[in-house]
């Protein structure tokens, strides 16, 4: 019985047959709270770990903005040194220059000057063949003799019948007939005369004589030549007076109104820097040029002892014109497109501004700006092919020399030691040696150009410079030989092709670059040519700057490759 009722109490006490009530009601709380705090752990540790991702994101934008505006470095114009009066280049011509050529047809009998011999007005020069009008002059003669018998006989008849019709013997209208005779034999007398002094004055072209004095420049004929006197004539002779000579200079709009006929300028020769001779204005075009911007200038200097060659280079000093000072800019801001030359320009507002400018005189390093520009402007070193109008670019400062010295000051002294000695300063001249001079030729067309005396030169002849060439055009991988063409040659056979009597020898290395035909237009700087001009002493090498800017640089690693390697210092003092 007390088991039974212990049994009772226990399954009354125990909460597996509590009421659902009494159950839910006696839950602990502290289940709830851990659930609670568990949630909120878990939501700030994925909330803490999309923090640094978001970050990195806006970050990533932020960079991928700043790197999609190019960075450019600036420069401003610098103005030029205003030399001491007013020195611009002149091209001196002679006084009086004509071509002398043939005006019969025939062969060439025999010369009688050669180049350089002075000659008097009227002397015979050249004798010309002409048997077509000697054959046709003798017969004028004969038809002239003939005509002037008939005039005897007509005259006599026509005298006759005057004495006759009085008499009553002739009559009136035979009288009339005799005098219309006469009078038809006198007009084809005078016909014959005529066409006599005619074709005299034909065969004394046979003779080639000169119009004024002067010096023969160029003979151009042989004994036996086939001379012609149709339209597409022959020169035979050259002459020019060089006693006296014209020079031309272009003087600057800026200058122009200081250009009076009769201001004294010295003209200088670089062939005789010593020398200094006196010219004066003699007329000035009294216009601008819309070209270029100058006003064509004349100016006579006498020559009478011969000390200046006609056609030569030379510069003008006008000593009481004072000289402006220019802008001028490095060479490796320019731009070369179809619109011409021109500068990218950073505005206020970062955005770029393509500027068309004249150019002056080329300085190597740096070229004269006449217009375009002006001292504050900021412009863009190494311009990529692709600037265009109006694009955003960030500029950065270039690295200033005090930066490197810096950055050098900061290395040991064992360190700067080495350095000297493994990498010898370079000169002056090596300098040269590596750096092709930027020339605007006929004031639009951007030449690159290096000058090598033979005695630098790794060649000897022409002839290895082209296979040189050939042989590093062929292992460029993305280069492509054309062939050699012989511009001398080609020259020289032309007729009336004029070539620099300097000059011996002139070819084109004739190739193609590229590996990419993306637009129709880089045709037009396809192919490419290198020139090689050779003197008594020196190599010209020339080629045209077009783009891409890879080509050039490439070209440039080239030519200089030319020049014999200089002994480093290390070597001349072993030695």
């Amino acid at each position: 019985m007390a088991v039974r009722e212990m049994h009772k109490v226990y399954m009354v006490n125990s909460p597996i047959h509590r009421p659902p009530e009494a159950r839910r009601s006696n839950k602990p709380w502290w289940l709830l709270a851990v659930a609670v705090m568990v949630v909120a752990f878990f939501t700030v540790v994925v909330i803490a770990g999309m923090q640094p991702k978001r970050q990195q994101q806006k970050l990533l934008a932020t960079e991928t903005a700043e790197l999609a505006v190019p960075s450019v470095t600036v420069v401003s114009p610098v103005p030029g040194k205003a030399g001491v009066g007013l020195l611009l280049p002149a091209e001196i011509k002679p006084w009086t220059e004509s071509p002398i050529y043939a005006r019969a047809n025939g062969y060439l009998k025999r010369w009688l000057v050669d180049l350089g011999h002075k000659v008097k007005v009227g002397q015979l020069l050249a004798e010309i063949e002409i048997p077509e009008i000697s054959e046709e002059l003798d017969r004028a003669r004969h038809e002239l003799a003939l005509a002037k018998a008939a005039l005897v006989l007509a005259k006599s008849k026509a005298d006759r019948s005057a004495r006759m019709v009085d008499e009553g013997a002739v009559s009136r209208e035979e009288y009339d007939e005799d005098q219309a005779g006469l009078a038809m034999k006198t007009a084809a007398v005078a016909a014959a005369e005529a066409n006599v002094g005619r074709v005299e004055e034909l065969h004394r072209f046979g003779q080639v004589v000169a119009p004024f004095s002067g010096v023969i420049t160029l003979r151009n004929v042989d004994v036996g030549d086939l001379i012609s006197a149709s339209s597409a004539k022959k020169e035979l002779f050259r002459l020019a007076q060089t006693n006296k000579l014209r020079v031309y200079v272009r003087v600057p709009q800026t200058n122009a109104l200081s250009i009076k006929p009769g201001l004294t300028a010295e003209l200088l020769i670089p062939e005789r820097p010593k020398r200094i001779f006196t010219a004066q204005v003699a007329r000035t075009a009294q216009r601008i040029s819309d070209y270029s911007r100058t006003l064509l200038t004349e100016l006579e200097v006498d020559n009478s002892q011969g000390d200046i060659i006609a056609g030569s280079f030379g510069q003008v000093r006008f000593a009481d014109v004072k000289g402006n000072a220019t802008l001028t800019l490095p060479s490796n801001t320019l731009l070369f497109r179809a619109e011409g030359p021109q500068v990218g320009v950073v505005r206020p507002d970062d955005k770029v501004e393509l500027r068309s400018i004249k150019i002056g005189r080329d300085f190597g390093k740096t070229v004269e700006i006449l217009e375009g520009i002006t001292p504050n402007d900021r412009v863009i070193i190494n311009p990529s092919d692709s600037l265009a109008d109006g694009a955003a670019v960030r500029v950065e400062q270039a690295q200033s020399e005090k930066s490197a010295s810096n950055i050098r000051d900061k290395q040991s002294p064992k360190s700067r030691a080495q350095d000297a000695e493994d990498k010898p300063g370079p000169t002056d001249e090596n300098k040269a040696e590596k750096k092709l001079q930027r020339l605007v030729f006929q004031g639009k067309f951007p030449v690159c150009s290096k000058t090598y005396d033979k005695t630098q030169s790794r060649f000897r002849t022409l002839e290895e410079l082209c296979r040189y060439f050939q042989e590093k055009i062929e292992k460029h991988p993305f280069a492509c030989y054309i062939g050699t063409f012989d511009q001398y040659a080609h020259t020289k056979q032309l007729s009336g092709g004029v070539v620099d009597p300097g000059i011996i020898g002139a070819r084109n290395i004739i190739f193609c670059f590229g590996k990419k035909l993306e637009c129709p237009e880089v045709l037009a700087v396809r192919p490419r040519s290198i020139g090689i001009c050779e003197t008594k002493s020196q190599f010209i090498i020339t080629f045209l700057e077009t783009p891409p800017l890879t080509a050039i640089e490439t070209m440039e690693g080239w030519v200089c490759e030319i020049a014999k390697p200089v002994p480093s210092a290390k070597v001349n003092a072993r030695q």
